[in-house]
């Protein structure tokens, strides 16, 4: 992979030599030798590369991708209220900034496809692209994961490029099956999935960006399984939704530290998810039901109601009275 990406810097005339010094890696590498970096590592020579060559695709493209377009897509994203809408607004970002990122989405018949427009020529700038939609979509569906909280699976990748990677590394990551040499770039899946609502939020986004690219890379396909699967077990004990730290970690087979500290690299806390889904319940209790905040907060398992109410009015801004009153005008 590291060969691949260095492609576009060695067509462009940068010093190899120099960048892998940059990065930490010595110039001697054999890209081609089956050799593998430390992901530490390996996440720096891409900033090393993007910051270099002022690309975030690393000259793969026939027009570079602006340092930041990343992060103000994902901005533009983290607000839209499922991923349909958050995967039509990410996709239209892209579509502005060059030609081989340009992507659809298509519905039918229940399934759903992300397809990418083809490249047509068959000269090595074109294998380049080839490589950068296949990164594209693959950062495309660990967003759409992340965004959801939920690792759902795919039924198909399809690859413009021959296996180049030499291993499985991205069917194992994907956990799907990939097709390579095919007319178009496309991932396809069950499209019931772009229902599913975005429940990350501001600072759990600057979390991610501050830690990426390491963030969107590896340790991305645990991080929504495990944040999910925590927010299943607090789920389940609704409406007493008070399952301590020690009670959710031996349910998972774990320790309460490991239990934080990978909670922890993955951008996220045991009481921030516990947090969210007593917001997001709160505000479905308030919108839907006829509760009085007193015993919404007892269904909670708060406490008391006054700290209920201030919990609320940290989460939301607003006291829960006054929010009932907006969202439910009539009496």
């Amino acid at each position: 992979m590291v060969g691949w990406i260095l492609s576009g810097a060695r067509a462009r005339g940068h010093d190899i030599a120099a960048i892998l010094r940059r990065a930490g890696i010595q110039p001697d590498l054999d890209p081609d030798g089956g050799g593998r970096l430390p992901r530490p590592r390996y996440a720096a020579f891409l900033v090393t590369l993007k910051r270099v060559m002022r690309d975030e695709l690393w000259g793969l493209c026939s027009l570079p991708v602006p340092p930041g377009t990343f992060a103000s897509a994902c901005w533009a994203t983290i607000h839209c209220s499922n991923l349909r809408e958050a995967l039509t607004v990410g996709l239209a970002h892209y579509r502005r900034t060059t030609p081989e990122l340009r992507a659809r989405l298509v519905v039918s018949d229940g399934t759903a496809q992300v397809v990418m427009a083809p490249v047509a020529d068959a000269t090595q700038s074109s294998d380049a692209a080839r490589v950068a939609q296949s990164v594209f979509i693959f950062h495309a569906i660990q967003q759409l994961w992340w965004l959801s909280g939920r690792r759902f699976p795919l039924k198909q990748v399809d690859m413009t490029h021959s296996s180049i990677l030499g291993s499985d590394e991205t069917p194992r990551l994907l956990n799907a099956h990939c097709r390579y040499g095919q007319p178009q770039t496309r991932v396809v899946f069950d499209a019931r999935w772009l229902d599913l609502p975005v429940v990350q939020n501001r600072d759990a986004l600057r979390t991610l960006l501050r830690a990426a690219p390491d963030s969107l890379l590896i340790r991305h396909r645990e991080r929504a399984t495990l944040a999910a699967q925590v927010r299943s077990h607090l789920r389940r004990a609704l409406p007493q939704a008070s399952l301590p730290l020690a009670e959710v970690a031996r349910v998972m087979n774990m320790t309460e530290a490991t239990l934080n500290r990978r909670l922890r690299d993955e951008g996220t806390t045991f009481q921030d998810i516990k947090d969210k889904l007593r917001c997001d319940e709160s505000v479905r209790f308030l919108e839907s039901t006829g509760l009085s905040v007193s015993e919404i907060a007892d269904a909670l398992g708060f406490s008391e109601p006054a700290t209920f109410c201030r919990a609320f009015k940290k989460w939301t801004g607003v006291a829960p009275g006054q929010y009932r009153r907006a969202a439910r005008p009539w009496p």
